[in-house]
């Protein structure tokens, strides 16, 4: 017996109540589609309490030719004893796309999956990119600044069927705490869209971290050495006025004489890009309209150096704070007017 095409699921189907599993990996009755190894045997399993006298088989649609082999073969009804039914599938070594379709002399209800034949290695089948690209990662592009966001994508390789097929992503951060980046969809939650909208939480540490895509019963794609910076720009830069480092009790600044601000990078740090300056009131009655910046207040800098020009004859507390254009990295300092 050979399965037609166009054949669907039915709701409150008594196939709801059965176990499928693919390599002793449960799949469930819902599922968009299964995964069988390329040139390789796979063991197909059902279970339901109502299978136990009955008879059942396995038709298979292969709109593209694929061949494979099954035992007990396509379209033999086989008695059951049980509540138990096997068959074992051995694809060609040839990726492609079939369906699966379960009857059973019980009912006139069929159950079917659509099924992916595939590598038991995923990067066989396709790669990783980040943003729009096309192309593979370079291996310096795996950084992520805080409360920004990067889209990862799996990409098919030419010829490669696996289109749709449920992938899902983990994130394994290599120092303790919580995950280094948020995912939508959520991680370990297979999706058919194989594409992740990632963004990095803003915290006061660097975390490395390897992103790992996954299929069913496949060798997974890992994404290594992957970064999320820190959310302290003091971890990557010194903050100086007129050259000198700014103390930790504050910077302090003269009225009516021109102060240089500069943000100098630490050595083999990542690259800062471009910074705005932001003022903040302090503790007393200053006014920050009366503070001229060159470049000027929230605007991007990308020399990470600023003439700061404070009023005359006054004096009080103000903060200035530093964050990078792109991303929540910053830091904030007490700063004094002194006449």
């Amino acid at each position: 017996m050979t399965a037609a095409a166009g054949f669907s699921k039915t709701k409150s189907s008594p196939w709801e109540e059965a176990i499928f599993c693919i390599n002793d990996a449960n799949v469930p009755w819902n599922s968009p589609g299964i995964g069988l190894r390329r040139g390789q045997s796979n063991k197909l399993t059902v279970q339901a309490p109502w299978l136990n006298g009955t008879q059942i088989n396995l038709g298979l649609v292969s709109d593209e030719g694929l061949v494979i082999r099954a035992s007990p073969e396509f379209g033999e009804w086989v008695p059951e004893n049980g509540d138990k039914a096997e068959w074992e599938l051995t694809p060609d070594n040839v990726s492609g796309r079939v369906r699966l379709v379960f009857f059973s002399r019980k009912f006139e209800q069929i159950h079917e999956f659509p099924c992916w034949v595939l590598s038991s290695n995923l990067s066989d089948e396709g790669y990783a990119t980040l943003g729009s690209t096309v192309t593979p990662i370079p291996a310096d592009a795996k950084k992520f600044w805080p409360a920004t966001g990067r889209t990862l994508n799996f990409r098919a390789k030419p010829g490669s069927p696996i289109a749709g097929f449920p992938l899902m992503l983990k994130v394994q951060a290599k120092q303790p705490g919580a995950d280094p980046v948020t995912s939508r969809p959520l991680v370990m939650t297979p999706t058919t869209d194989q594409e992740w909208s990632l963004t990095a939480v803003a915290e006061a540490r660097e975390v490395a971290f390897d992103l790992i895509i996954s299929g069913q019963g496949m060798t997974p794609l890992t994404v290594s050495d992957c970064v999320r910076f820190s959310s302290n720009l003091l971890d990557y830069a010194t903050i100086k006025l007129n050259g000198v480092e700014v103390p930790a009790d504050g910077a302090r600044f003269k009225g009516d004489t021109p102060g240089t601000l500069s943000v100098a990078a630490k050595p083999g740090g990542p690259s800062l890009d471009s910074l705005y300056l932001y003022w903040e009131k302090g503790g007393g009655q200053l006014n920050g309209n009366d503070f001229k910046s060159d470049p000027g207040f929230t605007f991007p800098n990308d020399s990470m150096t600023w003439a700061i020009t404070c009023p005359a004859r006054t004096s009080g507390e103000f903060a200035l704070r530093i964050r990078k254009v792109f991303g929540a990295t910053q830091t904030s300092f007490r700063c004094l007017l002194v006449p």
